[in-house]
């Protein structure tokens, strides 16, 4: 049995499109049975802390701002956001190896993102953010660290 949202639980509206190419009983038992066996397991003796982590997603949307603002910040923690939902659904489902290469996504994210707010016009940041060059981690803290006086 799948349960799936009714059009009236959609925040802009569902489409109630027909399926058009239902998957076979089997392969959805052999792709959900193991994770969902997992979330269950995990969930009877971590509900506190999957509360927990499911609150401080949902404070840090609120914390994240308006998307109007120029802020240089707003985008990768957004981004971040998205990281840290997928952490918990990975670390429920038992993907911890995932859940902990998200929690890394959200701490370049954010730090890039620091850099973009103290350094806006720096080569490197505006490359990054115009899609044209790569900019990690290292690279981001060590100019942060450099500004800041670490």
């Amino acid at each position: 049995m799948r349960y799936v949202l009714e059009g009236h639980e959609y925040l802009t509206g569902g489409e109630d499109v027909p399926p058009s190419d239902l998957i076979d009983p089997d392969t959805w038992d052999g792709i959900m049975h193991l994770p969902d066996d997992v979330a269950i397991k995990i969930s009877n003796h971590n509900g506190l802390r999957l509360q927990l982590l499911h609150s401080l997603w949902g404070d840090w949307i609120e914390a994240v701002g308006d998307p109007s603002d120029p802020d240089n910040l707003f985008a990768p923690m957004l981004n971040a956001g998205d990281c840290f939902q997928c952490t918990t659904f990975d670390f429920l489902h038992g993907f911890y190896r995932a859940a902990l290469a998200n929690l890394r996504s959200a701490l370049e994210l954010v730090t890039i993102g620091v850099f973009g707010n103290i350094c806006p016009t720096h080569e490197r940041y505006l490359g990054w953010k115009n899609s044209s060059s790569e900019l990690t981690f290292t690279p981001a803290r060590g100019r942060v660290a450099e500004v800041v006086g670490i």
